[in-house]
């Protein structure tokens, strides 16, 4: 794709979203806010 050099959250089919990834996250248990803070340290950014 256009933009793949660009680090980011997980992508998922374009026409759902990321509510794919959301719903993978809350199967599993974990809490989807820690996630949005999990993110930005795996890209190499601080997100405190």
């Amino acid at each position: 794709m256009k933009y793949d050099h660009i680090p980011g959250p997980p992508r998922d089919k374009f026409s759902l979203r990321t509510f794919t990834t959301f719903l993978r996250i809350m199967s599993k248990g974990d809490n989807i806010h820690d996630t949005f803070l999990e993110w930005p340290r795996h890209m190499g950014l601080s997100a405190e």
